[in-house]
């Protein structure tokens, strides 16, 4: 077929050339055949009016790719296998013991001797085990036939200990309930000491007491009868016919009998609020107990010598049938209750703590003074320092015999309207005496806080003196010049 030059467009007859003749120019290549058309199917003409499409064959879906098959992993290292537990030895058997009076048979090295039998020849005894008797037979002394005959005897003996004990305790209760009034030992409140007789107690601010005095002479103390009398008030009653406000008196007497402790007894305690006795200590008990217990104390007045003021304090409780009340009374804490069950009755009493002065000789022992005199010293202040609580310049010191022992003197300092020492129940001093008994001074180094009075220090030999004490307002020191 002519093929046409592109650039000239001759028409070339040779299929061969591969130039054209006429521009030389390159001929193109032949064509290639054309492709054939691709025969497409007829469009399906749609179904008539009316009738129904039919369905479309469903295209089946690409055949799911299967997964590579899984890999499985290198097999696990094996263990070695478990050591079985070595076998435990097997304890030895029990051995039965020997018969009575026989040597038991060898014991297998470590194990336990059989029960009851002795050590070979040589070896020590066993813990606990006692050797045998001398000239035993071998085999006929048993040491635990020993033990346990030692540890009957010492149940035995246990046994018997606890009743000895247990009775004596009972015995010793029994013996209480049934007690009497007596005198005990006590101390008044506020640090105030009184005789070991009457209940007789060192402050704390007390030095060391000096050396105990001779007993008094004969005729010192009082021989005959006291009657002592407190005064008091009714403060609440049950009984319409004691009104609150009420006055009361207690009266109590008491009988020298012997000297030393318990050395008087109580003859008569009787309380009355105007013309009505509520407690009398000579009424019947009639059927019933009574708990009673009686404490006396004798002060040495300060500044006075041979007089003498008085606290008590008694009780007598116990559900009675008798005309006798019940009461229970301290003087020292200024209260006296009674008290019955049947007709019902309570009555309480505000009593004075101290009784009014008596004066004469000493009822205890121990309240015979060392010294008969009283010292009186003019106090003139020669320094003070810090918040002194007087303002004046000249004070009085009264020094008087207390106690025959521990504290011997009471001191009274007075400044102005102010007492620092001796008010109240507070002091008393160990004084330190001369040959003769006479006071030549104290010293009491500890402040109010602890011992009811301020801290002095006297030297009655030099002349001089000194107090102080802590206050809320601060700590004072005043110096004397005792004239």
């Amino acid at each position: 077929m002519n093929r046409f030059c592109p650039h000239c467009g001759t028409p070339q007859a040779s299929p061969d050339s591969a130039r054209c003749t006429s521009c030389g120019g390159e001929l193109p290549d032949a064509p290639a055949a054309p492709p054939s058309p691709v025969a497409q199917a007829p469009y399906p003409a749609p179904p008539p009016y009316g009738h129904p499409v039919a369905p479309t064959p469903y295209a089946a879906p690409h055949p799911y790719a299967a997964p590579p098959p899984y890999a499985a992993p290198p097999p696990h290292a094996a263990q070695p296998p478990y050591a079985a537990p070595l076998p435990q030895a097997a304890p030895p058997p029990y051995a039965a013991p020997a018969p009575y009076g026989q040597t038991p048979g060898p014991t297998p090295y470590g194990a336990p001797p059989a029960f009851g039998a002795q050590p070979p020849f040589g070896a020590p005894p066993s813990f606990g085990a006692q050797p045998p008797p001398a000239g035993a037979a071998p085999g006929a002394w048993s040491p635990a036939r020993t033990d346990r005959t030692k540890a009957l005897a010492l149940v035995t003996i246990g046994a018997a200990l606890l009743i000895v004990v247990g009775s004596g305790a009972f015995a010793f209760h029994l013996a209480r309930r049934s007690w009497s009034a007596r005198a005990s030992a006590s101390a008044t409140p506020s640090g105030v000491p009184t005789s070991s007789v009457a209940g007789a107690a060192t402050p704390q601010s007390a030095p060391a007491a000096p050396a105990a005095a001779p007993p008094p002479p004969p005729g010192s103390t009082e021989s005959q009868p006291i009657t002592l009398t407190w005064r008091g008030r009714v403060q609440s009653s049950t009984d319409f016919t004691v009104r609150p406000g009420t006055p009361c008196t207690l009266e109590a007497t008491f009988v020298r009998t012997t000297s030393g402790h318990d050395s008087f007894r109580k003859d008569a305690l009787v309380l009355r609020c105007a013309a009505k006795t509520l407690y009398d200590a000579s009424l019947p008990l009639g059927s019933g107990m009574s708990n009673t217990s009686l404490t006396l104390a004798e002060l040495p007045v300060a500044g006075e010598a041979q007089a003498f003021e008085y606290t008590l304090k008694a009780q007598d409780l116990g559900t009675r049938t008798g005309a006798r009340n019940q009461i229970a009374l301290s003087t020292r804490d200024g209260v006296a209750e009674v008290s019955r069950d049947l007709p019902s009755l309570r009555v309480k009493v505000t009593l004075d703590r101290y009784t009014a002065v008596r004066r004469g000789k000493p009822f205890f022992d121990d309240s015979v003074p060392r010294f008969t005199n009283v010292i009186d010293k003019r106090a003139v202040v020669d320094k003070r320092q810090g918040p002194v609580p007087f303002a004046v310049s000249t004070c009085s010191l009264r020094i008087s015999p207390a106690f025959a022992a521990k504290n011997t003197c009471r001191v009274k300092l007075t400044c102005g309207t102010k007492v620092l020492l001796g008010a109240g129940g507070n002091g008393f001093e160990a004084c330190t005496h001369d040959a003769s008994g006479q006071p030549t001074g104290f010293d009491d180094p500890v402040f109010t806080a602890q011992d009811s009075d301020p801290a002095m220090q006297v030297d009655l030999t030099a002349g001089t003196a000194q107090v102080s004490d802590k206050t809320p307002a601060g700590l004072y020191t005043v110096s004397f010049k005792l004239l």
